[in-house]
């Protein structure tokens, strides 16, 4: 489903639809824009993840959805490594990267609770980050339901260029979700 064709939700496509145009050339390995990185969050249940997979749609790349369950190992020093893997996997071909749940892979540093293993694993996606912004073909895209528990760093301008509130869907996009079940 295309993002600026989803029923509904007008408000938000009118904000996505400038952030898009930055990649439109992307399936066809055009020039690496110099923004990049759609973070979109809001409460649970508000259609992120269907957002995202819209995005991909829109421009017409394929979509690599990664889940906290597929950048964390109960092994130290392993999850920086997954994370490193990814990444060069997305940049062999144009694609979005989705990283769903994105505050339990980017968990604030400066907290006293966060663990070496937390702090190691937002470090390895910083860099990944910058390094892919800067080489590849990637729209990077990332989902939470918690903005306010992410590492301040990574959601800073040249890494996540853009944030989109997802609010929950109006009158025109229930109706057009239950028309779809």
């Amino acid at each position: 489903e295309r993002v600026l064709q989803m029923p509904g939700m007008e408000s938000v496509r009118d904000d996505l639809a400038p952030m898009l145009r930055h990649f439109q050339s992307y399936k066809d390995s055009g020039p690496i824009a110099d923004r990049n990185g759609i973070l979109l969050y809001g409460p649970t249940g508000t259609g992120k993840t269907r957002m995202a997979h819209a995005i991909a749609a829109e421009l017409n790349l394929p979509m690599l959805k990664v889940g906290v369950q597929d950048l964390t190992s109960k092994w130290i020093n392993e999850s920086p490594a997954l994370i490193g893997r990814l990444f060069r996997q997305a940049s062999t071909r144009p694609c979005v990267v989705f990283l769903d749940e994105l505050d339990a892979v980017a968990v604030d540093r400066s907290e006293q609770n966060a663990h070496s293993e937390d702090r190691k694993l937002a470090m390895a996606l910083l860099t990944a980050i910058d390094t892919a912004r800067k080489t590849s073909h990637i729209v990077l895209v990332a989902a939470t339901n918690y903005l306010d528990r992410i590492d301040s760093a990574i959601v800073r301008d040249g890494r996540f260029d853009w944030r989109l509130e997802i609010p929950l869907p109006d009158e025109p996009s229930r109706k057009a979700m239950l028309r779809q079940m």
